[in-house]
This record gives C-alpha cells, sequence and structure tokens, in this order.
C-alpha cells in the first residue's frame, strides 16, 4: 500500500513539474512582446520571486536570465538601465533559492553589468550595492568579505 502511495506521489510531481516547465515557457515566451522592456523586466523579476517563494531554483534562474538578456539587449537609455539594475540586485540580494554557483554567477554577471554603467557615480552606487550581494545574513556560506571588499 505504502509503495502505491509512494508511486503515486512521484507521478503527480512528475506531472506537475512538467505544468511548471510548460508555464515557464510560456511566460518567457510572452513577456518580451510586452511593448516596454522596463515593464518586462519588472515582470520577470516578479516571477523571480514568485519562484524563490515556491522553492524552484532552476525556474528562478531562468527568469534572471531572460532578464538579463532583456537588460543587455532592449535597454539602452542610461537611466533605465541604472534603474534596472538596481531592480535586479535587490530582487538578487532578496534571494534564498539559488546554490552556491548559481548565485555566484548571478552575483558576478550583476557586478559586471554595474562596473559598465556610464556615469562614474551611477557606477559607484550599483557596485556598492553588489558588494553586498557578497554578504548575506540570512543564509549560511554566503559571507565572503574579501570579494565583496575586492568589488569595490
Amino acid at each position: 500500500m505504502q509503495h502505491v502511495e509512494l508511486s503515486a506521489r512521484r507521478d503527480v510531481l512528475k506531472i506537475f513539474n512538467e505544468v511548471i516547465d510548460a508555464t515557464v515557457y510560456l511566460i518567457i515566451e510572452s513577456l518580451p512582446a510586452v511593448p516596454s522592456p522596463e515593464l518586462a523586466l519588472r515582470l520577470y523579476l516578479q516571477c523571480v520571486e514568485a519562484a524563490n517563494g515556491c522553492d524552484i531554483e532552476h525556474v528562478a534562474y531562468e527568469f534572471f536570465t531572460q532578464a538579463f538578456l532583456l537588460y543587455e539587449e532592449e535597454i539602452a537609455d542610461s537611466k533605465a538601465q541604472v534603474t534596472a539594475i538596481h531592480l535586479i540586485i535587490g530582487t538578487l540580494q532578496r534571494m534564498n533559492v539559488f546554490g552556491v554557483e548559481n548565485r555566484d554567477t548571478l552575483t558576478h554577471k550583476a557586478t559586471g553589468y554595474s562596473a559598465r554603467l556610464l556615469k562614474k557615480a551611477d557606477q559607484c552606487r550599483a557596485v556598492y550595492a553588489c558588494s553586498h550581494l557578497f554578504w548575506v545574513d540570512d543564509q549560511d556560506g554566503i559571507k565572503d568579505g574579501e570579494r565583496g571588499c575586492r568589488v569595490l
């Protein structure tokens, strides 16, 4: 009896994961059609937060990847870039779903984009915000003060 119940749970979990993946694919395909790239970026970041709340790392990472692609390809205005990178950094700061490797990749990507902002003052503020990504009190293993100082 217990074996049948366990098998049924696995089947339900497999179907649930397939539905999640299909939904993620549909969202990723439809958000670029939003007329404002800034709004699409905010929607991607909201999806990241939802995936974080559901503890689905691969979905959160995929939405972050799409947010970075949108930032890179569609947001050209320097003021919009500053706002967007701060939204990305703020969202990444609140994430607790990522493993060390994925978080490290996203942190370095955000730091790199911050360093490439047009105005030096904007660069300084954004890189300073990124330095906080290397020291998060509510997560184990993310207390790398040396790397945070190196970023500065």
